[in-house]
């Protein structure tokens, strides 16, 4: 996994005045590996004493109005990995849709690629022209699968989690 920050000095000097109940993550996701492991940063973000008012907010971004990706859709997964945060569907996203709905974030996570050696921003194009206009954001790529489920349902994290324990038998 690769995570990049980007925060200006003024962004945590502006962060440290909003109260922590104030406070806002936005976590734009695109329903891959790189949004679990976003959107699980950001709940473990709230498990901190500076952050556990701090609102998430999930930007499920699709294509066409027609899309199956719903805010319904979105809320399910939220329900089954057991994670507060609030969705919302962006249409035909772009580096615009993203400033406009995430300027007023306190902390914002964005996915990205590598087209060859350069690191593009999840709509294509570069950061520069993204990253000025937006407060502290965090880019991420994940280097394999998350598995957000809440509970293990096979194997030996199954067994562990059914039995309490550790079962060793004798050699």
């Amino acid at each position: 996994n690769i995570v990049i920050l980007d925060a200006k000095q003024t962004a945590w000097e502006t962060l440290k005045d909003v109260p922590p109940e104030g406070r806002r993550i936005d976590v734009w996701w695109w329903g891959d590996a790189t949004s679990q492991l976003m959107l699980l940063f950001a709940y473990l973000m709230t498990r901190s004493k500076e952050w556990e008012s701090a609102k998430i907010r999930l930007l499920a971004t699709c294509m066409t109005p027609e899309s199956d990706e719903t805010a319904q859709d979105i809320h399910n997964m939220l329900e089954d990995v057991r994670i507060d945060a609030e969705p919302e569907v962006v249409v035909q996203p772009n580096a615009a849709a993203v400033i406009s709905h995430s300027a007023g974030a306190s902390l914002v996570f964005l996915p990205f690629r590598f087209k060859g050696s350069r690191i593009t921003a999840p709509f294509g194009g570069s950061f520069e022209d993204l990253l000025p206009n937006l407060p502290a954001v965090v880019l991420v790529l994940a280097g394999e699968d998350i598995d957000l489920e809440a509970e293990p349902e096979e194997g030996k994290a199954s067994e562990m989690a059914a039995g309490g324990g550790i079962c060793v038998s004798p050699r």
